[in-house]
């Protein structure tokens, strides 16, 4: 499977046009995954669990989307080539141009919020003058230039909900590469012994 092929296929859109489609959206995604997050007018990333099977199971997916949102000292770690990397692939799924400077930007802040999430909120008192130093620019600057970046790439977000959306997509990466790292390193103990 191709870069794009694969983006392509992590990333959905669903239209419903009545309540009846909306719920048989909802009720598709929670059997696929048992959870999905919906972002709200604030940027706050909202989690509905399927509890109607199996309150184990509920339980289970609520300590893993716990571990998530947990403190970033906890956080795993990945080398800086690696967070880039995931971060780029992060971009890549919603087609943010990496022509443009907001690509840059917002690859440098989820950069940041892979190390430190509770930079998050707000980011106009965080992550854009820390990015804005970064890159030599404003904090007013880098709000405009995502701003921009995003609705040529199609995202109907603000930029605040933009960025709640991402770090919840770079963490859960993060969360599985550091896990695949773990069960490689312990795969290679076993076989040595």
């Amino acid at each position: 499977m191709n870069h794009a092929q694969k983006h392509r296929d992590s990333t959905g859109f669903f239209v419903v046009a009545n309540d009846r489609e909306l719920l048989a959206k909802v009720t598709s995604l929670l059997r696929r995954q048992g959870y999905f997050g919906v972002v709200d007018t604030a940027g706050r990333v909202n989690y509905l669990i399927d509890g109607r099977d199996n309150s184990y199971r509920a339980a289970h997916q609520i300590k893993e989307l716990a571990a998530l949102l947990r403190e970033p000292d906890s956080a795993p770690y990945c080398s800086d080539d690696t967070v880039r990397e995931i971060a780029e692939d992060v971009l890549a799924q919603y087609k943010i141009s990496e022509n443009l400077k907001g690509y840059l930007y917002l690859r440098k802040i989820l950069e940041v919020l892979a190390r430190d999430p509770t930079k998050l909120k707000p980011a106009s008192k965080f992550l854009y003058p820390e990015t804005a130093k970064y890159y030599r620019a404003s904090a007013g600057q880098i709000d405009r230039v995502i701003r921009y970046a995003t609705k040529q790439a199609g995202v109907q977000l603000s930029n605040g909900q933009f960025l709640t959306v991402l770090n919840d997509q770079i963490h859960r990466k993060l969360r599985s590469e550091a896990a695949k790292l773990t069960n490689q390193k312990n795969g290679g103990d076993k076989s040595s012994q």
